[in-house]
Protein backbone atom coordinates (compact mmCIF):
# COMPACT_ATOMS: atom_id res chain seq x y z
CA UNK A 1 0.00 0.00 0.00
CA UNK A 2 1.15 3.38 -0.44
CA UNK A 3 2.05 6.27 2.17
CA UNK A 4 -1.28 8.13 0.91
CA UNK A 5 -3.69 4.85 1.46
CA UNK A 6 -2.36 4.07 5.12
CA UNK A 7 -2.58 7.45 6.03
CA UNK A 8 -6.30 7.00 5.09
CA UNK A 9 -6.86 4.00 6.52
CA UNK A 10 -4.87 5.21 9.90
CA UNK A 11 -7.85 8.19 9.86
CA UNK A 12 -10.63 6.43 9.09
CA UNK A 13 -9.62 3.84 11.67
CA UNK A 14 -8.88 6.48 14.56
CA UNK A 15 -12.17 8.58 13.80
CA UNK A 16 -10.44 11.48 12.41
CA UNK A 17 -11.44 13.85 10.02
CA UNK A 18 -9.24 15.17 7.55
CA UNK A 19 -10.83 18.47 8.18
CA UNK A 20 -9.21 18.61 11.73
CA UNK A 21 -5.65 16.95 9.95
CA UNK A 22 -5.39 19.93 7.69
CA UNK A 23 -5.93 22.58 10.15
CA UNK A 24 -3.28 21.07 12.77
CA UNK A 25 -0.58 21.06 9.87
CA UNK A 26 -1.44 24.40 8.40
CA UNK A 27 -2.81 22.87 4.75
CA UNK A 28 -5.76 23.53 3.16
CA UNK A 29 -8.69 20.54 3.33
CA UNK A 30 -8.27 20.47 -0.46
CA UNK A 31 -4.88 20.53 -0.71
CA UNK A 32 -4.44 17.55 1.95
CA UNK A 33 -7.82 15.63 0.01
CA UNK A 34 -5.85 15.42 -3.10
CA UNK A 35 -2.66 14.54 -1.44
CA UNK A 36 -4.23 11.74 0.20
CA UNK A 37 -5.84 10.83 -2.96
CA UNK A 38 -2.68 10.38 -4.59
CA UNK A 39 -3.74 13.08 -7.26
CA UNK A 40 -0.84 15.40 -5.59
CA UNK A 41 2.23 14.40 -5.15
CA UNK A 42 3.03 14.70 -1.06
CA UNK A 43 6.05 16.73 -0.05
CA UNK A 44 8.44 15.38 2.87
CA UNK A 45 7.59 18.07 4.98
CA UNK A 46 4.36 17.85 4.87
CA UNK A 47 4.71 14.29 5.92
CA UNK A 48 6.71 14.76 8.59
CA UNK A 49 3.85 17.31 9.36
CA UNK A 50 1.45 14.92 9.22
CA UNK A 51 3.38 12.08 11.30
CA UNK A 52 3.99 14.99 13.97
CA UNK A 53 0.41 16.05 14.37
CA UNK A 54 -0.69 12.72 14.37
CA UNK A 55 1.88 11.75 17.03
CA UNK A 56 3.07 8.63 15.26
CA UNK A 57 6.80 7.66 14.18
CA UNK A 58 7.73 8.49 10.84
CA UNK A 59 8.17 4.92 10.00
CA UNK A 60 4.63 4.16 10.79
CA UNK A 61 3.05 4.79 7.20
CA UNK A 62 5.65 3.39 5.10
CA UNK A 63 4.86 1.33 2.15
CA UNK A 64 6.23 -1.70 3.47
CA UNK A 65 3.08 -1.38 6.02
Amino acid sequence: MTLEVNITDYLRSNNIQQKKLAQKIGMREDTLCLTLSGKRKMLAEEYVKICDALCVPYEKFSEES
